[in-house]
């Protein structure tokens, strides 16, 4: 045995590289001496094959080849070959050498040798109570080092290949290198002096494992486990840690997927102070650094979070300043850290007190002592770090934003309930995000607000109001004393102060000093009183905590519910979202919320209703799945469970009597398609007849609409004999004509279209039909209505019904035109038998006129086609016929007629025929020669009203609407009519918008029917875009955007109409403007690109459009030129546009909009080319900046030949600014000088004619004065002035006095003394006293 110091001066070093091996002091050959290196194929295999035999002979001679041996003779690399442990390293430093290019056999035997030996090694370690000498030290060292190299290769070329490993022997090797990581630390003090061990040994294994966390590919979890073992031991064992450290950040910062495994190794060695300096590193790495390194480190703070959060808290002030980086991924990963944190429990350290010198220290009573509370701490540490959570929310990155709602979603179990309303609030105002993905998280984050409220599982908000009313009622009827007595002091001292400072006798004052002793004194007793530790009064007080919390609990519960109310705007703009996730996660909210019982789910689910006719099918599967759900199953069962058929019906009957009228065409889509797929009971129609039969108010009319809708897929619903008894009764019965209630005669009308035309041969149905027909003519002929008795509001309920009631009329009699001739004509002698003709019977007079045109044309049209389909049906049989005679060879007369007939095309002959007396008709006969027409002259005169007679609202809104019909119906009508319509539509500017906006339609379909007789009026549809009345605007833009897409009307220079829409401050007129350009855009011929130059030139002129509001239309539309081609040809016309400019405003819109446009190569030649139409402007610095940015963007692309171009572009552009800027300024300085010049001269000119005249004036007077008489009779005047006859010489001198100043100003003198001069005396000289 050598001793220890002997040892430690022999320590084996591991070599640097396999190579250094060869060279001193190790001086190993690349093969033995009697290997034969010149061997090839299976010869050499061979000769590996001895190697490995030769080794296992020399492993075979001891149990332990790495047995202590002379201490004076380490021969571990010794010279002399016959050393048995020479030629062992000898053989295996050639295995190692060439491992890659052994066969799978031997490097199988080679690594077994080699774990075996280590194994065996390490046990005599083990046992062995002594200090391992230098010489087994050594051998030890290198059946390391021989194993690390094979594995470290192995994982090289893991890394290179990204192939699965699941291998045994890669575990097998690991768990052997475990078993040397876990000597080197249990065993330290047998190999190294003073247990101070060698870091070249230690971090060998470490290493390794390094490496195989790097390769992040494994899938084998056993290496992975031992690789982070590994790591764990070479910690604990000490005076490694700085390099394992180090080595653990740049582990982080080079693998993306590291950090968590760092966490565990922080979680396996169980050492705050480790962590603490991985955390420590990082967090300045993060400080100095933003490159992908650091981006992978710092998210290593969420994994610690997780493992070791009281570190996060510990180091928050070194942590905090990364909130502040620019690196989006800095302070999401912050952001992650605070939920993990959060989520987890936190052990806040106490502030350990300050203790006085002078005091002496207490004794520690440690039996008696309680351990201390630490939650305040805890929860107020939680508090400013869900403050911080919650304004990250509104971070500028999307991924922060999304990091911020990921972690509030983790942290919902363990939420306080105090926070619920702020987070629920965030996830709302998140949704409105313009980010897919951040409203996404902000759904999800909001469905689990819902599901894990704190209050109940119900969350309908009646129970609630109902509770909070109670406990608000009860602290009012039980206040407590000394709170009644405390607002009466509070009134008595407001009462004296508001006295200070008046005059109040003393005895007074001390009756009011007194009163308020008192009532403090009676505060004070029962504040003393209910501060008593009397049982009565310890209930009272339990009592009132109890409602205290209760009331505050109802209040939070109406909060949480009051927001999740308000969210229906978002999720609105939600499903109108081109994205699908925003679309579902919008309708799985409405389910969940009807599992709860949240109003808005039915309000929301109408509104997405409208989706049923999206073009994306399956938008249409989510929306009818969850009308399932939410309307026809019970919550919480995915639709598997259907509602009891009684609860169904109700649902459906809210659901359709709070709709509107565009809701309702949805609900109806849906039910038709969920009753094809025969979803609902048939129990649910039967419920709902009898709701139509019996039920009183809305719920009838609600009954037999949803009824009408249902029947839209299976007719039988409705038609049948019984069930149109029913609704005959129903809807036209005496319920509905006692009370007058149209909208169950208008559900039941819309169910009557749904069954068809009564056919002949049915006489029971034929029989009901005339009942029901007579029932929809008493409603359209409004026999219910007493027009003395009944108001407007009556007749406005009565014009849907009988809408609806005409259209029945026309879909389900056998002659619809009989019965409404016959109808016309009895309301005619109705409305036209009293001398004066009622404003409302006339209105509705007119309104069935207009109607019953309408539909007589649709009517025409439908026999037409039934004609031509019979026509048709027709010639196909005897065609049959024909072909038939043929094939039998028995040709007649008749088949020779046919086949002349068809040679001459009489068949077509006859067809056309049908077609033009049909087209003759609706010209001529029905507002022409027909019974209608009779009544057209009625219908002009009403809307004319040239004698003013007709000044009803409502009877001119359906004049307007009738005669718009009927110019729909006839060319020749219309062609007359039309200058009427748009007179009447011009004139009408303020007073009747509901007018405006029904004739701004009827011209809409106009237009469509008559597209060449409408089009030198177009000019007057765009008028009505600038209406002062947001309504007729928008449907105007409505009418505009279906007549253009529709290519009815050609789009002219009016399109700037539609174009300052786009920054209207109505919504909808914004988005229907900006749709109508993006569907233009969409035509193969881009429209957008030819209207560009004709908008820019009347806005441009318009002084009406603001300059910001011209660059976002410019800025819009010019979004939509894409290609180069049209960029250039734009250039092109814009330039030119200069030379016609009048002022400096067009110019610099001009030079905006070329800013704008792409620039290409041909678009800067064209500047350069045109440089003489713009260089009189670029004296302007906005427009000198506009082409500076120009040649800016030119410049990021220019090519060589292009740069030269660009440059002497510059040059002229600069030159041309800096002599234009002087001449400008030159010019303005002259042209205010000469301003002067002439206002000068002109202020000259008028003194000098106020001058003259003047001295003509006093002229005037003198030789008025010259010839006064003298009359002694006259009285002398006496003080200033006399009266009498001397009036004139009175005036004389009056005006001179007061027209003194002017010639004072003239003369430098007073007037009167200037007067003297023009006489040569004054007038007292003339008349003697």
């Amino acid at each position: 045995m050598i001793s220890s110091s002997a040892s430690a001066s022999m320590r084996f070093t591991l070599p640097a590289s396999l190579s250094s091996l060869e060279d001193s002091p190790y001086n190993f050959t690349p093969y033995p001496e009697d290997f034969d290196e010149d061997a090839e194929g299976g010869d050499r295999e061979n000769e590996f094959e001895r190697v490995v035999t030769d080794v296992t002979a020399v492993i075979g001679q001891s149990a332990s080849p790495l047995s202590q041996p002379d201490s004076s003779k380490p021969c571990a690399y010794a010279q002399t070959n016959d050393c048995p442990h020479r030629i062992l390293h000898q053989n295996l430093y050639t295995l190692i050498r060439k491992f890659t290019s052994l066969s799978p056999s031997l490097q199988s035997t080679t690594l077994t040798l080699l774990r075996s030996t280590i194994q065996d090694e390490v046990k005599s370690i083990e046992a062995s109570d002594d200090f391992i000498p230098s010489a087994s030290y050594a051998k030890l060292g290198l059946l390391m080092y021989w194993l690390s190299t094979i594995m470290s290769s192995s994982e090289n070329a893991y890394k290179l290949s990204k192939s699965s490993d699941k291998s045994t022997s890669t575990s097998s090797n690991f768990q052997t290198m475990e078993l040397l990581s876990n000597t080197f630390t249990t065993s330290s003090s047998k190999l190294w002096t003073r247990s101070v061990r060698d870091e070249n040994y230690v971090m060998c294994p470490c290493r390794l494992s390094f490496q195989s966390v790097e390769n992040r590919h494994r899938k084998n979890p056993l290496t992975k486990k031992i690789a982070l073992k590994i790591i764990s031991n070479t910690v604990k064992g000490g005076n490694c840690e700085a390099t394992v450290v180090a080595g653990l950040v740049d582990l982080m910062c080079s693998c993306d997927n590291a950090a968590s495994e760092v966490a565990l190794v922080c979680k396996l060695t169980g050492s705050e102070s480790f962590g603490n300096e991985i955390l420590r590193d990082v967090i300045n790495s993060c400080r100095n650094g933003s490159g992908k390194g650091e981006i992978s480190a710092v998210n290593f703070l969420p994994h610690l979070a997780g493992v070791q959060g009281n570190l996060i808290v510990k180091n928050w002030s070194l942590i905090m300043p990364l909130l502040g980086r620019d690196v989006y991924q800095f302070r999401s990963a912050v952001c992650e850290c605070i939920g993990v944190v959060c989520g987890g429990k936190i052990e806040v350290e106490e502030e350990e007190e300050e203790v006085v010198e002078d005091e002496e220290p207490q004794e520690e009573e440690e039996e008696n002592e309680e351990p201390k509370d630490d939650r305040p701490n805890r929860e107020k540490t939680v508090e400013q770090l869900l403050d911080v959570l919650t304004q990250r929310g509104h971070d500028q990155s999307s991924f922060t934003r999304t990091s911020v709602l990921k972690s509030f979603k983790t942290l919902l179990p363990n939420l306080p309930v105090s926070r619920f309303q702020p987070v629920t609030e965030l996830a709302i105002d998140r949704l409105k995000d313009k980010t897919v993905i951040v409203r996404r998280n902000a759904m999800i984050l909001l469905k689990g607000c819902l599901e894990e409220n704190p209050f109940s599982g119900s969350l309908d908000p009646q129970p609630y109001e109902k509770k909070f009313k109670e406990l608000t009622q009860w602290f009012e009827d039980n206040e407590l004393e000394s709170a009644t007595a405390a607002k009466k002091v509070a009134r008595l001292q407001k009462e004296e102060e508001e006295r200070e400072g008046a005059e109040i006798s003393e005895e007074e004052a001390e009756r009011n000093r007194q009163e308020i002793e008192h009532a403090i004194k009676t505060l004070e007793g029962y504040m003393e009183e209910e501060q008593s530790d009397s049982e009565e009064n310890l209930a009272r007080q339990a009592e009132r905590a109890a409602k205290t919390k209760a009331l505050e609990f109802t209040a939070s519960a109406l909060s949480f519910i009051s927001s999740l109310e308000s969210t229906n705007e978002s999720l609105s703009l939600m499903l109108l979202s081109k994205s699908m996730s925003d679309v579902t996660e919008a309708l799985r909210f409405f389910v969940r919320a009807k599992e709860f019982g949240l109003p808005c789910a039915v309000s929301g689910m109408r509104k997405a209703l409208s989706l049923i006719f999206s073009n994306e099918k399956s938008i249409q599967e989510h929306v009818l799945t969850a009308f399932s759900e939410v309307f026809l199953s019970v919550p919480g069962t995915s639709g598997k469970t259907l509602l009891e058929p009684k609860q169904i019906a109700h649902n459906l009957i809210v659901l359709c009597g709070e709709s509107s009228m565009s809701e309702r065409t949805s609900i109806e889509e849906a039910l038709r398609q969920i009753v094809s797929k025969e979803t609902i009971p048939n129990e649910v129609f039967l419920i709902l007849w009898s709701v139509a039969s019996k039920a009183t108010g809305p719920a009838r009319s609600a009954a037999m609409l949803v009824l009408s809708m249902a029947s839209s897929a299976d007719a039988s619903i409705v038609d049948s004999s019984s069930r149109l008894r029913h609704l005959c009764e129903s809807g036209f019965g005496s319920y509905v004509e006692t009370r007058k209630d149209y909208s169950v005669a208008r559900s039941a009308a819309r169910a009557l279209m749904k069954v068809g035309r009564i056919e002949p041969g049915n006489e029971a149905k034929r029989m009901i039909g005339e009942d029901i027909i007579e029932g929809l003519c008493a409603v359209i002929r409004g026999d219910w209505i007493d027009d003395n008795v009944d108001g407007a509001d009556t007749t406005r309920k009565w014009f849907g019904a009988a809408e609806d009631s005409i259209n029945a009329l026309f879909s389900f009699a056998s002659e619809p035109d009989f019965h409404a001739s016959e109808m016309i004509k009895s309301m005619s002698m109705s409305t036209f038998s009293e001398d004066e003709t009622s404003p409302l019977r006339l209105a509705r007079f007119l309104f069935v006129l207009g109607h019953v045109a309408i539909k007589l044309l649709l009517y025409t049209e439908q026999l037409t086609k039934e004609l031509k389909k019979a026509n048709s049906t027709k010639t196909v049989v005897k065609q049959e016929a024909a072909d038939k005679k043929n094939r039998e060879k028995k040709e007649g007369e008749d088949s020779d007629d046919d086949a002349i007939e068809a040679e001459l095309g009489v068949a077509q002959e006859q067809e056309a025929v049908t077609e033009q007396m049909m087209a003759d008709i609706a010209e001529k006969e029905i507002v022409g020669r027909g019974l209608l027409g009779v009544f057209g002259p009625i219908v002009i005169r009403v809307v004319a009203d040239e004698t003013g007679e007709f000044g009803d609202n409502l009877l001119k809104q359906c004049a307007m609407l009738a005669l718009c019909k009927f110019s729909c119906i006839s060319n020749a009508f219309c062609t007359k009519n039309l200058p009427l319509i748009l007179t009447s539509l011009e004139n009408n500017t303020d007073s009747d918008t509901t007018l405006r906006a029904n004739t701004v339609v009827a011209l809409g379909d106009i237009a469509f029917r008559f597209p060449n007789t409408f089009e030198p009026y177009t000019p007057y549809l765009y008028k009505n875009l600038r209406d002062g009345s947001d309504r007729v605007k928008r449907h105007a833009m409505m009418v505009l955007t279906h007549l253009i897409l529709n290519d009815m009307i050609k789009v002219k220079g009016q399109v700037c109409e539609v174009a300052m829409l786009i920054v209207s401050d109505d919504t909808s007129l914004n988005d229907m403007s900006r749709l109508l350009f993006n569907e233009l855009s969409k035509r193969s011929n881009n429209p957008v690109y030819n209207l560009i130059p004709d908008v820019v030139g009347q806005m441009s002129i318009n002084d009406a459009v603001k300059k910001s509001d011209f660059n976002a239309i410019m800025t819009f539309l010019l979004g939509f030129i894409t290609k180069e081609r049209q960029s250039d040809g734009l250039v092109d016309k814009l330039v030119k546009r200069f030379e016609t400019a009048a002022s400096i405003k067009v110019k610099r819109d001009l030079t905006f909009c070329i800013a704008t446009l792409k620039v290409t190569e041909k678009a800067v030649k064209i500047l350069n080319d045109s440089f003489k139409l713009y260089k009189d402007a670029l004296f302007d610095e906005e427009i000198f900046g506009f082409f500076m940015s120009i040649l800016k963007k030119g410049k990021s692309f220019a090519t060589s030949n292009m740069k030269q171009v660009v440059d002497e572009l510059e040059k002229k552009i600069v030159e041309e600014n800096s002599a234009g800027s002087e001449n400008h300024d030159a010019a303005n300085k002259a042209e205010r000088a000469k301003q002067k010049a002439a206002k000068r001269q002109a202020n000259k000119i008028e003194r000098k004619k106020a001058l003259a005249k003047k001295k003509q004036e006093l002229e005037d007077i003198e030789e008025e004065e010259d010839f006064i008489e003298f009359n002694p009779n006259k009285k002398e005047r006496g003080g200033e002035e006399g009266t009498g006859e001397a009036g004139n010489e009175e005036n004389v001198e009056n005006i001179q006095a007061n027209e003194g100043g002017v010639f004072g100003a003239v003369g430098g003198g007073e007037g009167k003394k200037e007067r003297r001069g023009y006489g040569g005396r004054s007038k007292k000289s003339r008349i003697p006293a």
